[in-house]
């Protein structure tokens, strides 16, 4: 959804499994860092303003839901390693 801001949060206790991704289809520079919940679901809120477009409003968004994974995507596959291993650390400093 255009415009809309998505806040998680990841307790260091409840970092899971970590995964990293390369891209799967040729010409796809997406890479992907999945890091898993260990225990209860990660918090996440969502939050957008109302906004007026060539073909009408889109209505405010406010949101609160869980989820038990969260995935981050980037451009950058040295940008993906570094999250990997900034959760990763933080995993090991968790238990």
């Amino acid at each position: 959804m255009r415009g809309l801001v998505a806040l998680t949060t990841v307790p260091y206790e409840d970092i899971g499994n970590l995964e990293i991704d390369a891209p799967t289809r040729s010409g796809d520079s997406e890479w992907t860092v999945r890091v898993g919940s260990a225990g209860s679901p990660f918090r996440e809120t969502g939050t957008a303003p109302e906004r007026k477009t060539a073909k009408g409003f889109l209505r405010a968004a406010n949101y609160e839901t869980t989820a038990n994974s969260v995935y981050l995507v980037f451009n950058n596959p040295a940008a993906a390693q570094d999250a990997y291993a900034y959760f990763l650390y933080h995993q090991e400093l968790g238990r």
